[in-house]
């Protein structure tokens, strides 16, 4: 095989490969192509369909309306981990979905899953102590005594 027979034989795209990461060897005086390093350098390049994308829009307006909802409301012990809840579970869908850790390595996903531990984990070590003491840092609410009224005779 010849020199040019050769070259060209690296330029041309792999037909019929069933390996998606193979790329054609690049030869010197090819030219700076950047975008397809860019794209070849991060792996494969997952497109959601709009039918996802939008559910998770949905679901995030959702989640986002029924915090600002329940926030008019006074659930006492019940309104952090409420709250919590539903911030966590946005954040979940973000990472997931527009943030593409579905496809990821399963190794990022369990990182990002240690990491919601830890951070629930402190938040509750944090809350407990506060229940503690929160008698001596917010009084208690009394309703005023009503004043009577006399009838004149």
């Amino acid at each position: 095989m010849s020199h040019q027979q050769a070259r060209a034989a690296h330029k041309t795209p792999l037909q019929g490969s069933t390996d998606h990461n193979a790329k054609p060897h690049r030869q010197a005086g090819d030219g700076p192509d950047h975008a397809s390093d860019h794209h070849d350098a991060h792996g494969h390049v997952h497109v959601m369909p709009l039918k996802v994308l939008f559910t998770i829009f949905s679901a995030l307006i959702f989640f986002t309306i029924a915090t600002v909802v329940i926030s008019k409301f006074h659930l006492g012990a019940w309104e952090v981990p409420i709250t919590m809840a539903i911030a966590t579970t946005k954040a979940v869908l973000v990472a997931v979905y527009f943030m593409h850790l579905r496809y990821d390595n399963p190794f990022n996903a369990m990182m990002f899953c240690f990491s919601l531990f830890f951070v629930a984990l402190f938040l509750g070590g944090t809350l407990i102590d506060v229940r503690a003491y929160q008698k001596d840092l917010i009084p208690p609410t009394t309703t005023p005594a009503t004043p009577t009224t006399t009838t004149a005779q």
